[in-house]
């Protein structure tokens, strides 16, 4: 058979057992650009099921990485909100820790007051025995004062110590010290009596 013949068989009646031959019709330049056409087109029909079958299966995949991704995207969500929860966690002690610090610096604000005042009374105390040892060793002891011709002592109720201008005396030391008395006489001092 040649090329460009075509083969076609004669249809056998049905009782009759003789086989018909095989003519070869030559072909014609209708049949040769029909038959390039068929095939032409089965092999585009074949190209177009390949790329559907192609993109149909990209398709699936693209679907299957959409699927992870979106999964994956919520799992990061979730993470997400335990680390905005973590924050907001830690946020919040910190401020619990900054009240405690400013409470802490309040109690030692009130710590140090204290001190100061017991170191006061400490040192107020010290000095008032530091006078009257003092006072018990001095020999001299005075029990009254002139100013402007007149005299002047101490109460009974008088205590041995007295506090007058930011430091602490005796009353001998009182009586000694002009400036004081004066300022104590002038001022009419509850424990100040005119004797004469």
């Amino acid at each position: 058979m040649g090329a460009n013949t075509k083969k076609t068989e004669a249809a056998a009646p049905a009782a009759s057992v003789t086989t018909t031959p095989v003519v070869e019709v030559p072909a014609t330049a209708e049949t040769a650009t029909a038959v390039a056409e068929e095939t032409i087109a089965i092999n585009f029909y074949n190209e177009a099921l390949a790329i559907a079958d192609g993109q149909g299966k990209r398709i699936v995949l693209l679907e299957s990485e959409n699927l992870n991704l979106t999964e994956a995207i919520i799992g990061l969500q979730a993470h997400l909100r335990t680390a905005d929860d973590k924050v907001a966690e830690l946020e919040a002690e910190k401020v619990n820790g900054m009240q405690s610090i400013a409470d802490l610096f309040e109690k030692l604000n009130q710590a140090e007051s204290t001190v100061c005042k017991l170191a006061h009374e400490i040192e107020y105390q010290k000095r008032g025995k530091l006078v009257l040892k003092n006072a018990e060793e001095s020999a001299e002891h005075k029990t009254s004062f002139d100013y402007n011709g007149r005299t002047y002592g101490f109460k009974e109720n008088t205590p041995a110590t007295l506090f007058h201008d930011d430091r602490l005396y005796t009353q001998d030391e009182l009586l000694n010290d002009a400036e004081a008395m004066t300022t104590l006489i002038v001022g009419e001092n509850g424990f100040i009596k005119q004797i004469h």
